[in-house]
């Protein structure tokens, strides 16, 4: 945003602002507020929220400008008046999301400057000031109210091309061109300016131009003439200046002439001498002159050879049996190229032959199929019995009737491509101009009245009797060749054809692009160089190519229009359709410091750039990487996060970024701090290593190809052996608890397996005695427990044998019976009887009776 902007009372005020953020962006970038820059508070200028409190001075008259620029924050004030001279004002983008780490907005403001008269046109004229010729004339004035542009009017007819424009301080300007006749050798420019408001400003130019000739003088006429017989030819001179009449004159001055004087354009005459001229044999071969004297004392001549055809007659009865032979005119031999003989020219065999008779007194030859060998030629008839050579004569020649052959190779009118004379200044332009003709020996040259620019002729066949000569002239133009004309010529050995197109110079706009003008690479790396160009025109750039100041292409999509040096190294990384045309160069060399420069071409038309080279500062290091500062004192095992940057020039292939610790988590992030200055950083998180003490965290960025800096910082790292202890307990109870669990399974899976082998046993096994199932507290008496450990025998044969004796101290025996139970019994028809029961098998004697003491 400009510090002081002027503006016109009565008009419309813009004042240009644009703003940028690299961090701490707004939330709400589209807010705009428009401030007064006072000691205390915040007045209102603009603000589309709160319309109703802008100050009075301001209100219903400011509103947004908008551009194609995203961030912008231009004001548009709509009329400005006296109560705006000599106002502060600041913008202030999202004002709502104000706090410490924000810009200070009120830092940067415009002071607004009333005037009330009008600037006065600038008027500039280009181009050849002479009479006759075109030149062109621009009117420009500049303001600060683009949306309502001022009128402009010039007091020349004719369609005139309105081109308005932005420039660096904020203000605008707006040009008008014009084409303008030069009719007279003094004519004025008159250019006036309206602006919104009504304030007008008017100035005018005077042209002073010279009366010079045109150097045209030209005769017309036919080719050859008849011996005896009139024929008319004229001479015609174009000038500009009507005080300069001319006189033409003829060397013939004996024969009748006569002069017309008449005007042929706005600013041209045309002088008209017509001659009768009456042709003779021995005029043949001579010149016919014109001349043209003017009353300022130039002269001019022009000049044609005579062609005059002879007849014949006897001044007697003529002879009969005469003969006509045609011979190739030589000093000392008489070849012929017509005659009954067999010896006549190769060249000329069998295309020669009489048209007349002979008896007629016509001796006329005729020949065929023409080639380009026969040019220049001169060939004379012989009419007599007797050949040429029976005369031996030595004073006698023949010489004096001879006709030269002037062989003009069939050849079409040259053309030049369908280009309408429109150029730009200093921008390369290519014309190209054809011409085809029959005979491949009468190849021409083709020349352009613009010696001085490079052109690049080619021939060719274009089928089997047809050839074609083709020559591209790359034209530079400036404003001084506006509405001259550019001429090609093909020249043949035969003759001559032109064309030409008359010149309309635009004057360049102001072409720039932006390129930092001094850059750092990293040797053996890659640069990456930001560039970018706008262009007015809709059609995009079909070729960006980039070259040394000095010469030689680095860039071309050509690659054989590359240096050797720079092949497969380069390549374009923007979209040119998009104005982006940054360029990479990869594994830099240290000699490769240019000045490199870039430059556009559309189909024909070559593109150059201001702002467009840069010089390449090398750099034998990498930049130091930078780590983020440590907390002071870090307990062992705690989570650190620590980030590491390191700023380079080739962000297509970025720094690789290598820690000393083992880390958990690894954050990559690319951001372009200024234009072409990337900074990569690496953000980690890890885990503090047990040990008490200082211990190093280092970080290595490794760039393109292999060149590493280092950076290191310190750690003070405290707590080991609590964090010991806690990683130690963190494993031994997970294992206690794992053995308890596999313990206490083990044990429940035996009981399960014991109580199935039990049950599997006690099914085989007859429930206890009657006796044996007691009550609970008869199980847990002293008695029960004691009579446990006096078992005999096992429960499942003899049961208890410890009892309680009875009161009264009878001793009862009791007997067990045995049954024995046979393992297979025999069929009840073959029982056998039971054995007789013997009485000391009733009772058997026990030993163990005991009773109380």
């Amino acid at each position: 945003m400009p510090s002081n902007i002027k503006g016109m009372k009565g008009s419309c005020l813009v004042i240009p602002c644009r703003y940028d953020y690299y961090r701490y962006p707004p939330r709400r970038p589209d807010r705009v507020v428009w401030y007064q820059y006072v000691s205390r508070g915040y007045p209102l200028v603009y603000d589309n929220w709160y319309s109703y409190d802008v100050i009075q001075i301001f209100r219903d008259k400011t509103s947004r400008y908008t551009s194609t620029y995203s961030k912008d924050c231009s004001l548009q004030i709509n009329p400005l008046d006296w109560s705006h001279h000599r106002q502060k004002i600041y913008p202030w983008v999202d004002p709502e999301n104000v706090g410490s780490s924000t810009y200070r907005f009120f830092d940067t403001t415009v002071t607004i400057e009333v005037v009330d008269r009008a600037e006065k046109p600038d008027i500039v004229i280009f181009g050849e000031m002479k009479m006759g010729k075109s030149v062109t004339v621009q009117c420009t004035v500049y303001h600060t109210c683009p949306s309502y542009p001022p009128n402009l009017s010039v007091n020349i007819p004719g369609h005139h091309r309105l081109t308005p424009s932005s420039l660096s301080d904020g203000t605008s300007k707006i040009t008008l061109t014009a084409t303008m006749n030069i009719e007279s050798d003094q004519q004025t420019v008159e250019c006036l300016v309206r602006h919104t408001g009504g304030l007008t400003a008017k100035s005018s130019k005077t042209l002073n131009a010279e009366c010079t000739l045109l150097r045209i003088l030209n005769i017309t006429t036919s080719e050859e003439f008849l011996d005896g017989y009139s024929k008319t030819i004229t001479c015609t001179a174009l000038y500009t200046c009507p005080q300069h009449l001319p006189t033409l004159t003829w060397n013939y001055d004996s024969m009748p002439a006569s002069t017309d004087i008449k005007k042929t354009g706005s600013a041209q005459w045309k002088a008209v001498s017509t001659l009768t001229f009456t042709a003779s044999a021995n005029d043949h071969g001579r010149s016919l002159i014109c001349y043209s004297r003017f009353t300022g004392g130039q002269k001019l001549e022009a000049s044609i050879t005579l062609r005059v055809k002879n007849e014949f007659t006897y001044n007697d009865i003529q002879p009969a049996d005469l003969k006509v032979i045609w011979y190739l005119y030589q000093s000392n031999k008489y070849p012929p190229v017509y005659g009954q003989t067999q010896d006549v020219m190769n060249k000329y065999r069998g295309k020669t032959s009489l048209t007349g008779s002979v008896s007629t007194g016509n001796c006329s030859l005729k020949i065929e199929r023409l080639e380009m060998s026969h040019n220049q030629e001169r060939l004379y008839p012989w009419v007599d019995k007797n050949p040429i050579t029976s005369y031996h004569t030595q004073d006698f020649t023949f010489n004096d009737k001879t006709t030269q052959l002037i062989v003009s190779g069939p050849f079409e009118d040259i053309r030049m491509d369908e280009w309408q004379g429109e150029a730009t200044e200093d921008v390369a332009k290519s014309v190209i101009c054809s011409v085809s003709y029959k005979c491949k020996k009468n190849t021409p040259v083709i020349v352009w009245n613009y010696e001085n620019m490079q052109n690049s002729p080619n021939s060719k066949r274009i089928s089997s009797n047809t050839f074609k000569t083709v020559s591209n002239l790359t034209f530079i133009g400036s404003l001084e060749d506006d509405g001259k004309s550019l001429t090609c010529t093909a020249r043949f050995m035969t003759g001559e054809t032109s064309a030409s197109a008359i010149l309309h110079i635009k004057m360049l706009s102001n072409l720039a692009a932006t390129v930092p003008s001094r850059f750092k690479a990293l040797t053996r790396s890659c640069v990456v160089i930001p560039c970018s160009f706008q262009h007015h025109d809709d059609l995009p750039m079909t070729r960006g190519i980039w070259s040394k100041k000095a010469g030689g292409v680095v860039y071309h999509n050509g690659r054989s229009n590359v240096l050797d040096h720079f092949k497969d190294r380069t390549r374009i990384l923007g979209d040119l359709s998009e104005g982006n045309c940054t360029l990479e160069i990869d594994d830099i060399k240290p000699f490769d410091n240019g000045p490199f420069c870039f430059h556009a071409e559309r189909q024909n038309d070559k593109y150059k750039f201001s702002n467009s080279c840069v010089f390449i500062i090398m750099k034998a290091s990498p930049e130091k990487p930078v780590i983020t500062p440590v907390p002071a004192e870090v307990d062992a095992g705690s989570t650190v996060s620590v980030s590491c940057s390191v700023t380079h020039t080739c962000p297509s292939h970025p720094p690789v970024f290598s820690w000393s610790v083992p880390h958990f988590t690894s954050k990559i992030t690319h951001t372009e701090t200024t234009q072409g200055i990337w900074e990569t950083t690496s953000t980690i998180t890890f885990m503090a290593a047990g040990g008490d003490g200082v211990q190093s965290l280092n970080c290595t960025a490794t760039s393109w190809r292999g060149k590493q800096q280092a950076s290191t910082v310190k750690l003070n790292v405290k707590g080991s052996l609590t964090y010991q202890l806690k990683r130690t307990l963190q494993v031994v109870i997970p294992v206690s608890i794992l053995v308890l669990i596999i313990i206490t399974l083990a044990a429940v899976f035996g009981v399960v397996i014991y109580r199935k082998r039990r049950h599997t046993n006690d099914s085989l096994t007859p429930p206890p005695r009657p006796e044996k199932r007691r009550s609970l507290w008869g199980r847990l008496s002293r008695r029960s427990i004691w009579s446990r450990f006096s078992r005999r025998v096992d429960d499942d044969h003899v049961g208890w044998h410890a009892e309680r004796k009875p009161r009264n101290n009878i001793t009862t025996k009791n007997c067990d019976t045995p049954i024995a139970k046979q393992r297979f019994p025999s069929p009840k028809n073959n029982r056998r009887p039971p054995r007789p029961v013997k009485p000391e098998d009733n009772c058997a004697v026990d030993y163990n009776v005991y009773g109380n003491i």
